[in-house]
């Protein structure tokens, strides 16, 4: 990831623009409430935070331009719910025309290539009508049509003796992994993959479960610790428009974007020179992702190492306490006095 998105590192030229989605609630504040003394009984708590209506964020991130083009690149929207996945409120539909409307139009204007890195999510992986894509099969009809065109063995009829629909999806792919290319076929070509090949961009894909990849990450929780701490109690859908965007303001910035970006690739390499992962990442606080060392608990010797390497730091603790008098040390039922001879306990 790190070769194609440094442009004159060796790496294929292009910038590259972290893109991913998020949320926060109208009335998101900090994680604590405060209250009103005035009168000892009626005294009411403000600043409560509630499930209340949420507001969908979705941007791109550069190293050297931050949030791209000013906040040009931001697209906010009412959630249909206040609960539950705020993903269901994405489409493919909605996420392409963001792509077309909003980001080509902010990289045209930088005169950029880009690499555009992002998650796994459904509506990222949609499809183009021209690729050949058997997961996008809806009848059975559909699939001999292929499997006959192309002489795949298979079974047809109903089931036990036919495959079912899912099995014929199955076969289909096995053969296009070995034919695809030798038949000069695009096999899985994604909506989102076609419209920056048409635009001279690329797309990149990050692992699943792996969202310290992503710098943009951070900006999400910048933003919502800003709108957090900015107002207490309720705050009407203007308001939150204008806290969110005065966040992004702050915080997406070209120096604050650089010094994310650059903590994702510290993980990466991390990643890339031990061949392990992170056993557990903190995206909350700075300096914990920055100082994080990579351990493969799953190696006996390497867990043995990390023990020695423990326990030696705390045998040099306590011998730094002893040398420093701050050590308790007890000689039994004898005492040294100040001449250095020992006096008996009665």
């Amino acid at each position: 990831m790190k070769s194609q998105c440094q442009g004159g590192s060796g790496g294929s030229g292009g910038e590259g623009v972290y893109k991913d989605e998020s949320y926060v609630q109208r009335n998101h504040s900090r994680g604590f409430s405060w209250f009103a003394l005035a009168d000892d009984l009626l005294a009411t708590v403000r600043g409560k935070p509630g499930k209340d209506e949420r507001m969908v964020l979705l941007t791109g991130l550069s190293e050297k331009f931050g949030v791209l083009n000013g906040n040009d690149t931001l697209l906010t929207f009412k959630a249909k719910q206040r609960t539950g996945d705020y993903h269901k409120n994405m489409d493919t539909d909605r996420f392409v025309d963001w792509m077309v409307y909003q980001l080509f139009l902010a990289l045209a204007l930088l005169v950029l290539e880009a690499w555009i890195v992002m998650d796994n999510a459904s509506y990222h992986l949609n499809p183009a009508p021209s690729g050949v894509v058997p997961s996008a099969w809806t009848t059975k009809d559909v699939a001999y049509m292929f499997l006959d065109k192309w002489n795949i063995e298979h079974r047809k009829g109903r089931v036990p003796k036919g495959d079912n629909l899912d099995e014929l999806k199955v076969i289909a792919h096995a053969w296009l992994k070995v034919n695809a290319k030798d038949k000069g076929m695009e096999y899985k070509v994604l909506r989102a993959g076609l419209l920056c090949r048409e635009h001279s961009h690329h797309i990149l894909l990050t692992p699943p479960c792996h969202p310290e990849l992503q710098p943009i990450e951070e900006l999400w929780r910048d933003v919502k610790m800003y709108v957090g701490r900015t107002k207490f109690g309720s705050r009407t859908w203007p308001q939150l428009e204008e806290d969110v965007w005065a966040g992004f303001a702050k915080y997406g910035t070209a120096y604050h974007s650089a010094r994310k970006v650059a903590r994702a690739r510290g993980h990466e390499e991390n990643y890339v020179t031990h061949g392990v992962y992170a056993p557990v990442i903190d995206l909350t606080t700075i300096p914990s992702t920055a100082d994080l060392e990579f351990v493969d608990l799953t190696v006996d010797a390497q867990v043995a190492e990390v023990a020695a390497i423990v326990v030696a730091e705390d045998d040099e603790a306590e011998e730094d306490e002893f040398d420093n008098g701050e050590a308790e040390v007890d000689f039994g039922d004898s005492d040294v006095n100040d001449n250095g001879s020992d006096e008996d306990e009665y």
